[in-house]
């Protein structure tokens, strides 16, 4: 228990018997216990008469010692040599293309003498590991631009303020671009209408400088875009340069045309097999077109699709599609009489055509707004022969041109107007 005791208080480290007079004595090493030199050292136990009580062991009262402690001095402190300092280093990015910025960040370094981070170091830094440090940059982080292609190790050395110094590298990638393509034609704010050639002319650039690419490097695609995520293939891939689609299409028909046009595609392969796709939107002329029937509100077929006259279509400029007036039976009933009905017989188009016939949206010769076509209907009454029903065709046929534009007294405007009665009155002409 009294070694016990005396151990809490020396903090003991080691105890081992070792010789001692011819005899054997118990070596004790204590690191003490206040951090003075007193209570540290190597202490020796040793026997040095008989045990008279186990509570004291000051004295047998002879004069001999139940218990020799002899202390040896304590060990002078060593002093501690300077550690370098440990260098940690990251990067934003590792791998991209040129220009390639990198944001290198060496603020986990540390001292381990000074137990704080960054604390008192000094930054040198080598970007493309020549061996040459760039004197332009200090600091724990800092940024590096590579333009070039290739494989790249940054360093960056740690000093200390004594200059013991530690280094730690990290690789940067830098792929090869690919070639960069170029469409000169068809120009960006192009247009055409159905039937137009369209040339298709481009570039090919190497983005570090190399000669311009053979036209064997170009692979071109014309497609027709309904939608942004569907189209129909109008010009397959095809190699080469200056090349030319020899008749622009027509849309798939009149309802869609507002919301289709052509995207033309360029791929340009380099030699190393990098490459690269642009594309352009090439639009269409549009034609503001008008069917109306006289009389008004009468059914007319306009590319298969059935609409109440008087309807206003836009499409392709040069686009060719079937319309026609067909012969129909209008309810014609009032409050007084019941169960009447008119039939109207198609007589005439104003573009002079048969009653079933392609017709071409051209623009109108005076670009002052649609381009109208006319179809003029007999009226039969119910129950009474066609030879004796009387025609009424309208003197509108006599106001159009050769091109369907509208000339004479009414050329001016087309108004559509709908009335409170939900009869549509055909006013005027655009």
């Amino acid at each position: 228990d009294d070694l016990k005791v005396f151990s809490d208080y020396m903090r003991v480290t080691a105890i081992k018997f070792g010789p001692y007079k011819g005899g054997q004595a118990l070596y004790v090493a204590t690191r003490g216990h206040t951090g003075n030199n007193g209570d540290m050292g190597i202490f020796r136990v040793s026997y040095t008469g008989p045990l008279y009580s186990t509570d004291d062991v000051s004295s047998n009262g002879d004069g001999d010692s139940v218990l020799d402690i002899i202390t040896a001095p304590a060990p002078a402190p060593v002093p501690t040599a300077n550690r370098p300092p440990k260098a940690v280093l990251t990067a934003d990015i590792t791998l991209g293309f040129p220009p390639m910025t990198v944001n290198f960040d060496a603020t986990e370094s540390f001292d381990p003498d000074t137990d704080g981070k960054g604390f008192a170091l000094r930054y040198e830094w080598d970007f493309e590991g020549d061996g040459y440090p760039d004197e332009s940059v200090s600091g724990p982080a800092v940024k590096h631009t590579y333009t070039k292609s290739g494989i790249y190790f940054a360093y960056v050395t740690v000093y200390d303020s004594q200059g013991a110094g530690d280094v730690t590298k990290i690789m940067i990638e830098v792929e090869r671009p690919p070639p960069q393509p170029l469409i000169i034609e068809p120009d960006e704010d192009a247009s055409f209408a159905v039937g137009d050639p369209i040339r298709l002319v481009g570039a090919g650039i190497d983005a570090e400088g190399g000669p311009p690419l053979p036209d064997r490097s170009f692979t071109w695609e014309v497609r027709m875009h309904h939608h942004e995520d569907h189209y129909h293939v109008i010009m397959e891939p095809t190699v080469g340069n200056h090349l030319e689609l020899p008749a622009a299409p027509g849309p798939m028909d009149v309802e869609s045309a507002k919301d289709t046009h052509l995207t033309v595609l360029l791929t340009v392969t380099d030699d190393t097999g990098l490459s690269m796709t642009t594309k352009t939107i090439l639009r269409p002329k549009m034609v503001d077109l008008l069917f109306v029937t006289v009389p008004s509100g009468l059914i007319l077929d306009v590319d298969g699709v059935e609409y109440t006259s008087p309807v206003a279509l836009t499409t392709w400029e040069n686009h060719r599609f079937e319309v026609e007036a067909p012969t129909q039976r209008k309810d014609t009933s009032t409050t007084q009489s019941r169960d009447e009905s008119t039939t109207y017989i198609w007589e005439s188009w104003s573009d002079g055509h048969a009653q079933l016939h392609d017709f071409v949206a051209h623009s109108s010769s005076r670009n002052t707004g649609a381009t109208a076509l006319v179809a003029n209907f007999k009226i039969l009454p119910f129950g009474v022969p066609s030879t004796g029903a009387a025609s009424s065709t309208s003197s509108i046929r006599s106001n159009q041109g050769d091109d369907g534009s509208v000339s004479g007294a009414i050329a001016s405007a087309v108004f559509i107007a709908i009335g409170a009665a939900g009869v549509i009155a055909v006013i005027g002409f655009v």
